[in-house]
């Protein structure tokens, strides 16, 4: 969907370079899309009805809603959301307190909205403004909700376990704060921009960790996911570019 685009604009990106053929990007695409809905309905009903919608919702923003910016942050959003959603309906909705995942789905819609606003000035110089500060205010906002409703609703707030949404979210704010102090002092410049988005996308992990810690069994899981995804992106960053 970006191929035009990024002929002039990130020429060194797979297809534009070569690396990678127009046809195998499309069986690639079709496998892949084919394989997670298998794995989707084989998880159940409700994970495939949520899979459908997430995939709608990535078609929408890829193929339609980029032209507008506006709708491109509210469907790129919307696509994180809804792919929370997916893992709460893959591991049960019943495992977790209430309306937990659907304010956590709400700041990561939020977060990601802004992300999207910020990064449309890597490949153009322009003023951010006052979105600089729209992922870091979503996420402290939404944070501290998030962080009222686990304590309200933990059977054990003293729990060990219930330091670690505090600290996903402390990570998480700091690391869209440091993103948004950076673009404002080098306003209008695409590497600032590139940097930002690189660390506003490094607070994802620590989000779902603190949330993670809140239900009983996800807790080790989302301990191996954060140590995973730090150590990982690190290595993987040096050869992908926003890994």
């Amino acid at each position: 969907c970006d191929y035009e685009h990024d002929m002039i604009c990130r020429p060194s990106r797979p297809l534009p370079s070569r690396q990678v053929d127009m046809l195998s990007a499309w069986a690639g695409m079709l496998l892949l899309g084919a394989a997670g809905l298998c794995m989707a309905f084989w998880a159940g009903i409700p994970v495939l009805v949520g899979a459908l919608v997430l995939l709608f919702l990535v078609v929408a923003y890829c193929a339609i809603s980029k032209s507008f910016p506006i709708s491109a942050a509210l469907a790129m959003g919307l696509c994180r959301g809804a792919s929370v959603m997916l893992g709460v309906l893959a591991v049960g909705p019943q495992s977790f307190h209430r309306d937990l995942p659907l304010i956590l789905a709400a700041v990561a819609s939020l977060h990601v909205a802004g992300l999207t606003v910020i990064s449309r000035g890597e490949d153009r110089r322009m003023h951010h403004g006052i979105s600089v500060w729209l992922p870091a205010l979503a996420l402290a906002a939404g944070g501290g909700v998030l962080f009222w409703r686990a304590w309200g609703l933990a059977p054990h707030p003293l729990s060990p376990w219930m330091a670690g949404l505090p600290a996903g979210l402390l990570i998480a704010v700091a690391a869209a704060a440091l993103a948004g102090l950076d673009l404002r002092r080098n306003e209008n410049s695409r590497l600032a921009t590139r940097r930002g988005v690189m660390r506003l996308i490094r607070a994802i992990p620590p989000l779902q960790f603190a949330i993670m810690a809140a239900v009983p069994n996800l807790r080790w899981a989302g301990l191996v996911l954060l140590a995973l995804s730090w150590s990982a992106g690190r290595f993987l960053g040096k050869k992908f570019q926003g890994s």
